[in-house]
C-alpha cells in the first residue's frame, strides 16, 4: 500500500507536546494509540493533543473518544469489567452450590 509505520515509545515526551510536534512534522497520517495503563489515564491529554494538532487518532479503549479522540476499537472498559463480574459470579455459583446443599443446619 505505500504506507510506513513509524514506531515510538514516547510515553513522557507525548505528553509534553514533543512527540506530537514531530508526527505534524513529518506528516503523520494518523496515529495508534495501544492500550497502556500510562495512556489509559491520561486520555483526555492525549486526546486534546491529537485534536490540537489535528492528527487523526485510534485508540483501544472508548474513554479516548468520549475525551475527545476521533475513534476506538475496543470495548468499554466499564462494560469489560461487567462482564467479567457475571462471569466470575457464574462459575462461583456453580462451584459453591454442591459445596452447599452438603452442609446441614441444625
Amino acid at each position: 500500500m505505500g504506507r510506513a509505520t513509524k514506531g515510538c515509545s514516547a510515553l513522557q515526551s507525548l505528553l509534553s507536546g514533543a512527540e506530537f510536534a514531530a508526527l505534524v512534522r513529518q506528516r503523520a497520517g494518523a496515529l495508534l494509540v495501544q492500550s497502556e495503563p500510562f495512556f489509559n489515564s491520561r486520555a483526555d491529554r492525549i486526546a486534546a493533543l491529537a485534536a490540537r494538532h489535528a492528527v487523526p487518532a485510534m485508540y483501544q479503549w472508548r474513554d479516548f473518544p468520549v475525551a475527545g479522540g476521533l475513534m476506538s476499537y475496543g470495548p468499554v472498559l466499564a462494560d469489560a469489567y461487567r462482564q467479567v463480574g457475571i462471569y466470575a459470579g457464574k462459575i462461583l455459583k456453580v462451584s459453591i452450590a454442591p459445596c452447599l446443599a452438603s452442609v446441614s443446619i441444625a
